[in-house]
């Protein structure tokens, strides 16, 4: 699952840099990568001279953290206006792979966020509620895979775990 490096006050920060006429082209290509979790490949571009490239020490991302629908939505927003900056091809391919996924997640968690928890606790039902809801959980792939996680941490029973483990074990294939 995409898992944006962006926490809300990043995304503040990001956006009101960008906003603010970043003046360098590169720096500005940085920004927008960073805030599509894009991943530098490129040293011949690279802006920071001063750092070894051939170290790879490109500077450090904050931590990697699951977005919430707002932080999703102000992405989406940030990808519109930062295409209508001076970037660069591989940029803009970053925007839209970006786009693409965060719009998967957007469609998904409106058409099936309030069922997650529900088929979560399914788990610990009959036979049957317990069979649909671990394939219903498994159809929707690495979209749940922040909440089986996080009701991993919880108090399950021993089948809800199994079955959560299972279905994130799944996943990593």
């Amino acid at each position: 699952i995409i898992q944006v490096r962006n926490a809300p006050a990043i995304v503040k920060f990001y956006e009101d840099e960008l906003r603010s006429g970043v003046k360098d082209d590169a720096t500005r290509n940085v920004i927008i990568q960073t805030l599509f979790d894009y991943r530098l490949k490129d040293p011949d571009w690279y802006p920071y001279q001063a750092i070894s490239v051939e170290a790879n020490q490109f500077p450090k991302p904050p931590p990697r953290v699951e977005a919430s629908t707002e932080v999703l939505e102000k992405l989406l927003k940030l990808a519109d206006y930062s295409e209508t900056l001076n970037i660069n091809k591989k940029t803009m391919e970053s925007i839209a792979k970006g786009r693409k996924e965060i719009t998967r997640i957007l469609d998904f968690r409106q058409a099936h966020g309030a069922k997650i928890p529900q088929l979560i606790k399914d788990l610990d039902g009959t036979f049957t509620a317990r069979d649909k809801a671990t394939r219903e959980l498994t159809e929707f792939g690495d979209l749940v895979e922040p909440e089986l996680r996080q009701a991993l941490q919880g108090n399950l029973s021993v089948e809800s775990r199994r079955r959560i483990e299972e279905i994130l074990g799944k996943l990593k294939k």
